[in-house]
């Protein structure tokens, strides 16, 4: 994929917009010189893996990592740009964030090829719940002994 070509002494570019590659195609037919392409019009996708201790019910009992893939037909992984926002927060461009507290974190993300196209913001909903359950009993009466003559322990 290029944006410009040279033939002889002629130079020949494709004009599209900043930070748009759109594949260029160059022959000659009949003398003349022939320029085509399709441009990449497929939005990438992201794919996100979860990393932690799943505790059931839908919550981790410890932090956990998400990482995300970008994906796209027409684009390598490593030319993809991702950008995440947690709870709202500052959008920021990256593959993974760590989510440490209890709590329950909104994660959105969405990732962008180099022709520009952008898929929708996704949403994940991570709960994160690291205390472990504390159990609390008492006993009425509060005393149990001495044991009296009803007991099923008499000699």
């Amino acid at each position: 994929m290029f944006d410009r070509a040279r033939i002889g002494s002629h130079e020949f570019r494709k004009s599209a917009p900043p930070r748009r590659r759109v594949p260029l195609e160059v022959s000659r037919l009949e003398g003349r010189v022939l320029m085509t392409g399709s441009p990449d019009t497929t939005a990438p996708g992201t794919a996100v893996e979860y990393s932690g201790v799943y505790g059931g019910d839908g919550y981790y009992k410890s932090p956990v990592t998400l990482t995300f893939t970008g994906k796209d037909a027409d684009d390598a992984s490593d030319t993809l740009r991702t950008y995440v926002s947690v709870n709202g927060g500052p959008t920021e461009e990256r593959n993974s964030v760590t989510l440490n507290g209890d709590g329950t974190y909104n994660v959105a993300y969405y990732s962008i090829d180099p022709a520009g196209n952008r898929e929708y913001t996704e949403h994940q909903v991570v709960h994160i719940d690291r205390t472990p359950p504390a159990l609390l009993a008492y006993a009425q009466p509060t005393v149990l002994w001495p044991p009296t003559t009803n007991s099923c322990l008499s000699p």
